[in-house]
């Protein structure tokens, strides 16, 4: 029996920040000129894939990825601010080169808070609930449920179903895919643009 897609998880397009190489977090950039074209790029791809519920988180960049994407489906997504990334705290906007070693101690230590944001663990409490919902929509409507999100939430499929936060990664723009299959229960794969080069949380 060929495996059942539940739903599409959505990285959302380029901002500077992605370029700068910096933590997203609780920041609220918008999409640069790469990531409008990477929005155009899936609305294309999306055009003529039948959709159920659309989902997104409450931040501008996953909202433009969402709306541009969604412009020919007629589909009004769901804010849902659970879906927002890892609250990374005082690390927002800070450089990934630099401060690599504290994101890790937070990872390493996941149920001590960063300052001014949140632990890993309670990121993972807020938002597992919403993943669970998006698929389970996904399974009653018949159609794929589609979420537009960051690559924290990407880090947290890869996690959760295959006890790997970086298995699936994407880079911005990006797509993977929840599946169900009687063999393999639900799995994650990567549809467009996988990331073979671990990146961390906080985006």
């Amino acid at each position: 029996m060929a495996d059942r897609l539940l739903s599409l998880f959505v990285r959302h397009g380029a901002t500077g920040m992605n370029k700068n190489h910096q933590f997203r977090g609780p920041l609220n950039p918008p999409l640069n000129e790469d990531g409008i074209q990477d929005a155009q790029s899936l609305k294309e791809k999306f055009r003529n894939l039948d959709i159920g519920e659309a989902y997104t988180s409450d931040k501008l960049r996953s909202q433009q990825t969402a709306n541009t994407v969604l412009e020919p489906h007629d589909i009004e997504p769901i804010v849902d601010s659970n879906l927002n990334a890892w609250n990374v705290g005082y690390l927002g906007g800070k450089s990934k080169d630099q401060h690599g070693d504290e994101i890790k101690f937070y990872q390493d230590n996941p149920d001590r808070p960063i300052p001014g944001g949140e632990s890993l663990n309670a990121f993972k409490s807020r938002l597992h609930p919403s993943i669970k919902h998006i698929l389970q929509r996904g399974h009653e409507t018949g159609l794929p449920s589609v979420a537009f999100v960051h690559s924290s939430i990407i880090h947290e499929l890869g996690s959760m179903f295959h006890g790997n936060h970086s298995a699936v990664l994407v880079k911005p723009g990006g797509v993977v895919g929840v599946f169900h299959s009687p063999e393999k229960g639900i799995h994650v794969k990567p549809l467009i643009k996988p990331l073979t080069k671990p990146e961390g949380y906080g985006n």
